[in-house]
């Protein structure tokens, strides 16, 4: 399975993602702290990140350019209900999915990774 992290504080929206992302076969994890997401990124590589930019302020482009530095192959997926990323962070690897999302939503954009 591929490894996966969840990135937010709201536990019903981790629910409903980990029952979507286990059909294709992503093996889920969750992080709602700051302290657990440095612990997480530093012992594994995962295939996609799925961020709330609301979780924190570290949520911020040096965040995104240490993803991009250090995990190279990761993917990020933002979940806001406004894209909150400048013209200068997009690229290849960052995806963006509105709040609240449903799990169509979530399916078509992991199609599309």
């Amino acid at each position: 399975m591929t490894k996966t992290l969840i990135i937010d504080d709201d536990v019903d929206r981790w629910f409903q993602t980990n029952n979507c992302l286990r059909k294709h076969q992503l093996a889920p994890k969750f992080a709602n702290n700051l302290g657990l997401v440095k612990r997480y990124l530093e012992k594994d590589d995962y295939s996609i990140l799925f961020v709330d930019p609301q979780f924190s302020s570290g949520f911020n482009k040096e965040f995104l350019d240490y993803v991009h530095y250090h995990h190279p192959n990761t993917t990020i997926v933002v979940l806001g209900k406004k894209d909150p990323l400048k013209p200068s962070w997009h690229s290849p690897r960052v995806h963006f999915l509105k709040k609240p999302f449903s799990a169509i939503d979530l399916e078509n954009l992991l199609q599309d990774l």
